[in-house]
Formats: C-alpha cells, sequence, structure tokens
C-alpha cells in the first residue's frame, strides 16, 4: 500500500486535497468532545462533496443493528429527534458534541448515506460474559504486539485494574473488527464511492487499529486524518496513508 506524509497539511492547503486523491477509505477521527476535531470532519466532509466526490458516511457512533433506525430516518420515516431518542442517543453520544446532529444532518440533505459501523451492545454483553465466538466470526487475525500496545495505553487509565485489562481489551477488538468488516462490506458494496469514517482516534493506528484490521480483507488505500492539534487558532492535520 502506499505511503505519505501529511504531517502539518491543513484541508486548506491544495497538497492536502492532492494527497488523500485516490483513497477509497478516509479516517477522520476524533476526540469525541473535541469541536476542532468535529470542525475538520465537516471540512473535509465539505471538501470531498464540493470536489465532485461521492461518499458514503459511516459512523462509530451507531451500531449495526440500529442501521434500519438510520435508514427510516434518512428515508424521512423518522425525525432525527426519534431516531435520537430510540437509540439513547443523548446519553451515550449526544452529551459529547452537538456537531453529529450537525453532520448528519448536512450529509443526508445532499443525498450522502449513513451507515452504523459499530459492535451491537447485546454482542458485547456476550463477550462479557465469556462468549469469544462473537469475536471468532469475523474471522481476523490477531495483530501480532496489539494487546501489549494496548496495555501501555491503559496501565495509567483511571479505574483500570490488571485484572480488568484483558477483558477491555477483547471488547476493543470487538469493537474495532466489527468496524473493519463494516467498513469492508461498505467499500465492496460502493466501488466508486470513497467510504468516510467517523471514529475515535484510538481506533486508528495503522498497526494495531480498524485500518490495519481493514486491510486484512480488501486491497484499498486508506488514509487517517489524524486532528492532533498543536496550535488550536489553526485547522492542521496530521495525516498518515498506507
Amino acid at each position: 500500500m502506499p505511503s505519505a506524509d501529511l504531517a502539518g497539511l491543513s484541508p486548506a492547503d491544495a497538497a492536502f486535497w492532492a494527497e488523500i486523491e485516490g483513497a477509497r477509505i478516509i479516517y477522520v477521527s476524533e476526540v469525541h468532545d473535541n469541536e476542532m476535531h468535529h470542525r475538520q470532519q465537516e471540512v473535509i466532509l465539505q471538501g470531498l462533496f464540493a470536489r465532485g466526490k461521492q461518499v458514503v458516511l459511516g459512523m462509530e457512533m451507531f451500531e449495526i443493528d440500529q442501521q434500519q433506525l438510520l435508514n427510516d430516518w434518512q428515508a424521512g420515516g423518522i425525525s432525527i429527534d426519534s431516531l435520537f431518542a430510540a437509540v439513547n442517543w443523548q446519553k451515550s453520544w449526544g452529551v459529547y458534541s452537538p456537531a453529529y446532529r450537525r453532520i448528519m444532518e448536512w450529509s443526508v440533505a445532499r443525498d450522502i448515506r449513513i451507515y452504523a459501523l459499530n459492535a451491537p451492545r447485546s454482542e458485547v454483553r456476550k463477550l462479557m460474559e465469556g462468549d469469544k465466538k462473537v469475536i471468532a466470526r469475523l474471522r481476523f487475525d490477531a495483530l501480532e504486539g496489539g494487546f501489549d500496545f494496548f496495555k501501555s495505553q491503559m496501565v495509567h487509565h483511571p479505574g483500570m485494574r490488571a485484572g480488568g485489562i484483558e477483558r477491555y481489551y477483547n471488547v476493543q477488538q470487538l469493537w474495532e473488527q466489527t468496524m473493519a468488516e463494516t467498513i469492508v462490506k461498505l467499500a465492496k458494496k460502493n466501488p466508486k464511492k470513497v467510504v468516510v469514517v467517523m471514529i475515535g482516534r484510538g481506533h486508528t493506528d495503522a498497526r494495531f487499529g480498524v485500518p490495519a484490521y481493514v486491510a486484512q480483507k480488501i486491497r484499498a488505500t486508506q488514509v487517517v486524518v489524524d486532528p492532533t492539534l498543536k496550535n488550536p487558532q489553526s485547522l492542521l492535520a496530521n495525516t498518515s496513508a498506507f
């Protein structure tokens, strides 16, 4: 897969768009409660649309068993408030930012289809109860060094006990592998469209995150836009392609 160094480029720069030209999957990652990150997501979506790109939008924030509700809203059958009430949005995601609603409404107004990516809570509960078949049936290979990397990231996490790290890692893998599987399906179903993924930046590590799992099942140029901002006044992108 190709690689590029886009660190420090802004979506205001022509070079940014030149570098992501041809990408099939673009991860516009975020820290969930950071409004600058959400603003960058909007800029990238709007930029792709303005450049004539056909786009589908995948969202970590919805679980795959909520897709019919998303479909009903996108078809005009229910209001967005009804959708949010049905998925307990305010408690799960709305508390972080009003930007999700803004992005969703902008996208649907332009016929950009929105898809749920994440694992259903019922599957997470099964896994927590010891049923590892929910992961095994996704048929991804384990990522060498993944657990050690996860431990290094979580060792100082508040409330994380030594015995709980493995359980939480398993849940993380269920989330990431489910998202990867759904992204692969979207890319195959929409061969002429760019799959834009709204996702927490902790899931987008090129070695141990969702892109690494996607690469096991499909050959496609993937780009991760990491909106870590060194200067909060400027819209900087730390971006990697692989």
